[in-house]
């Protein structure tokens, strides 16, 4: 899958000055040895407009894109990593941590990443680090009022813009050429544009711009006022203002410059103006004209006209990403203005208060409608408003009872399971279950069945079972059966997960009989398709058939047709099992088209992946192996490392079937230790290396491989593999107990005729290559005495 589109901020305004460290940073990019730079300085300098200028200067060197992470509404450093896989739409995988996944999906690419306002999460440094390390052609351009002092860092100083010192001469016609006297002239020209230098307003425009040292944002907020004022009057207001702070020398340029230049622009602000730019501050990255008319408290105010003047007097800026609303957004210098002017009208709390009632509503009616037809386009919402989110909990756990962080935590955690958001979801799913509020029992069992589901994700299955089961036991308690399915389900599938395919079938057999009870369709679309696909690993395929096709048709009854690719997939698959190949194409070419339209990117590498199945049982092995490839770079761009495991299993089939046996080993190799693999993997990769063996006459790894095989077999419910692994057993054996070896060749041909099994092309081809078509018919034996005996005669040579 390719990133997100990269797309920078914009400005209407042009930079000013700048023109040699704008040189500077350039050729530092160009060189492939600086590949973390830091523009570090005072706060107001202009870091984040430089490095933005810079970033639309090397598109040509960045050929995957240039992506801008804005870091000032992050607030822990934990949550640097996802906020940067956000912006260029990595998911975290669930089987490593969201580093991992980034590396994976940058491996090949070649990108900048602009990481601005780093100074608050400087603790996610090493993280930083680690990533340039492990994706070598990633180039960091940060920003951050300190340098971050690690190794391999250009630090580079912005410092404040040019202007005459005082006792310096100057001449009125040079003067623009000191870069703090241009960008005011500039900014003042957007507002008047025949504003011009003259004996008469030089002396003020060189004043303000030593007494706010030169620092573009402070210039930026007083020119905004220049519509009405003159720079005579300008210099009045600014220095009554910055007199004061000049008492306290120890103070940083925010407090001492930027804040008394705030205190004047806002001040100048009309009285409604002024009570919104306040209240703004509540929200953390921006919100909507809709969220802000929900949190604040503005009805009786000319609101439209007060966020015009917020913006005309740079106090407030505009964002739109692609697929969501405007947004509006304070930098964070501003912001932390707006929340103490708050503070001072006593009112902070109880707009915090409301900010966080209103993102649990939100999150409740997310939680409604995720699962249904719009569920992507509430994921959109939900991710421009990620920040506000994780604000309105730690508010809720700090400075509340936390019962609204419960709230929000178990709404949200089938949306953290759609983002891959795994990590960041179990954080917030623990800290809320583990936390002394207990007074509604429904949040704590929503909780603890999304914990439960997403540590299945994270491999800790004795917890999830702990949780599932509780929180089965509360949704009993409180009644409340639509709940309930989902608990269960998650139980069904945990079972499956660990192999245990008799207790998940039962298990989504509960829960499918549930939801029919209740009338919950959704849920019982759900179900009937996990029913399918445990059927599928018992190689159950009419079973499976039957419950692919009830899932869909209900799917299509209801209108669910935002997920019907997972079930065509698997009756394609279904499809290919039983020979009807023309049949399974049709059911990925239209699994493809409806992947395709949401841009679900891991389904449509599962496609690839299916398609290759289907391609290597014709005997296609060129289609495969081109199927294989592609499955294996879309899964890798998604962070999907099982994924590109199959893919490299699936290679060593076709590699071994054309006799390239030194790389189909190199493949083996790459997957080991094999013990990290799930269950079903290590099966495929036992039956491959004992094909493998075999094709080489490896006598000593066919003993290893085979009894390994064996062992795995026996201890599994997986059923899938079961024609193969006797023909591979009758393989191995056939040489020194060709009795044994047709009585499992027997076994093998029972269990396809009882199975509905299609005999392929390429399976002939394997069997003709080996001596199994010579033997002589025999009885056959039932399934777990034929898997017994040949691991007896292994263990025995």
């Amino acid at each position: 899958m390719p990133l997100l589109p990269s797309q920078l901020p914009q400005y209407a305004t042009r930079l000013i000055g700048r023109t040699r460290a704008r040189t500077l940073v350039i050729d530092l990019l160009l060189d492939a040895q600086a590949r973390l730079v830091t523009l570090y300085g005072q706060s107001g300098a202009g870091k984040t407009r430089l490095s933005l200028e810079v970033a639309e200067q090397v598109g040509e060197i960045f050929r995957d894109g240039r992506y801008f992470v804005a870091l000032a509404p992050v607030s822990q450093a934990q949550f640097v990593l996802p906020t940067i896989a956000a912006t260029l739409g990595v998911e975290e995988s669930q089987h490593e941590a969201i580093l991992d996944s980034l590396v994976l999906a940058l491996a090949d690419k070649q990108i900048l990443l602009i990481l601005d306002n780093f100074e608050q999460v400087a603790g996610a440094a090493s993280e930083l680090l680690e990533l340039l390390q492990r994706a070598p052609g990633v180039t960091c351009l940060v920003t951050s009022q300190q340098a971050l002092e690690v190794a391999g860092e250009t630090a580079i100083m912005v410092p404040a813009l040019q202007y005459p010192e005082v006792g310096e001469d100057y001449q009125l016609e040079d003067l623009e050429q000191h870069s703090a006297i241009g960008l005011f002239v500039d900014r003042m020209r957007t507002r008047q544009p025949r504003f011009r230098l003259s004996a008469d307003n030089a002396g003020a425009l060189v004043d303000i711009c030593r007494l706010v040292q030169g620092l573009p944002l402070a210039i930026e907020l007083i020119a905004a006022h220049s519509a009405s004022l003159t720079p005579q009057d300008l210099l009045f207001f600014v220095r009554n203002h910055l007199s004061m702070a000049a008492l306290n020398p120890k103070q940083s340029a925010r407090q001492a410059i930027i804040k008394p230049v705030l205190t004047w622009s806002v001040s100048m602000l009309p009285a409604d103006a002024k009570d919104i730019f306040a209240q703004l501050g509540v929200f953390a990255g921006g919100a909507t004209v809709e969220t802000i008319k929900q949190v604040g408290l503005v009805e009786t105010m000319p609101f439209e006209s007060s966020l015009n003047a917020l913006i005309d007097r740079h106090l407030l800026q505009t964002e739109q990403l692609p697929g969501q609303k405007p947004r509006f957004i304070m930098i964070d210098a501003v912001r932390e203005y707006a929340l103490e002017q708050l503070q001072k009208t006593g009112r902070l709390y109880y707009l915090q208060e409301r900010h966080a009632i209103y993102y649990q509503g939100l999150s409740e009616t997310v939680h409604q409608n995720i699962r249904g037809a719009d569920g992507a386009k509430w994921i959109e919402q939900l991710r421009g408003e990620i920040h506000n989110i994780r604000q309105a909990m730690v508010w809720s756990l700090e400075s509340s009872d936390g019962l609204i962080a419960q709230r929000i935590a178990g709404n949200l955690y089938f949306y953290w399971y759609r983002t891959s958001a795994y990590r960041e979801a179990v954080a917030w799913l623990e800290q809320t279950y583990q936390h002394s509020n207990r007074s509604d029992l429904s949040a704590i069992a929503r909780i603890a069945t999304g914990l439960g589901g997403l540590l299945i994700s994270l491999i800790r299955f004795s917890e999830a079972e702990y949780y599932l089961i509780e929180a089965r036991r509360l949704w009993q308690e409180l009644g409340l059966p639509h709940d309930e399915i989902s608990a269960i389900g998650n139980l069904a599938v945990l079972y499956g997960t660990l192999g245990r395919l008799h207790d998940s079938q039962l298990a989504f057999e509960a829960a499918l009989a549930l939801a029919r009870k209740v009338g919950n369709q959704q849920r019982e679309v759900l179900m009937l398709h996990n029913l399918g696909t445990v059927a599928q690993e018992r190689n159950q395929l009419a079973t499976a058939q039957a419950y692919f096709e009830q899932a869909l048709a209900l799917k299509q009854q209801i209108n669910q047709t935002w997920d019907m690719f997972l079930t065509q997939i698997n009756l394609g698959l279904v499809a290919v099992d039983q020979g009807r190949y023309a049949e399974a194409e049709q059911w990925f070419e239209q699994a493809f088209i409806n992947a395709y339209a949401i841009g679900d990117h891991d389904s449509l590498a599962y496609i690839r992946y299916a398609r290759g199945i289907a391609a290597v049982e014709q005997a296609d092995y060129a289609q495969a192996e081109l199927h294989f490839h592609e499955s294996e770079r879309g899964w890798r761009a998604v962070g999907n490392p099982e994924g590109v495991q199959r893919s490299w299993l699936e290679q060593v089939a076709v590699l071994i079937t054309i006799a390239d046996y030194i790389q189909a080993s190199e493949y083996l190799q790459k997957l080991e230790p094999i013990e990290e693999l799930s269950q079903e993997l290590q099966l495929r990769y036992t039956i491959l290396a004992t094909r493998l063996a075999i094709a080489i006459d490896d006598q000593v790894a066919m003993q290893s491989y085979g009894q390994r095989m064996l062992a795995t077999a026996l201890a599994s419910e997986l059923r899938r593999f079961d024609l193969t692994i006797l023909q591979h057993s009758a393989a191995v054996l056939v040489s020194t107990q060709p009795t044994l070896a047709a009585q499992l060749l027997a076994t093998a041909e029972q269990i396809r005729v009882v199975r509905g099994l299609h005999q392929s092309v390429a399976e002939q081809q394997w069997l003709a290559q080996t001596n199994l078509l010579q033997l002589v018919p025999t009885a056959a034996l039932d399934l777990t005495t034929a898997l017994q005996a040949a691991q007896a005669e292994l263990a025995a040579k």
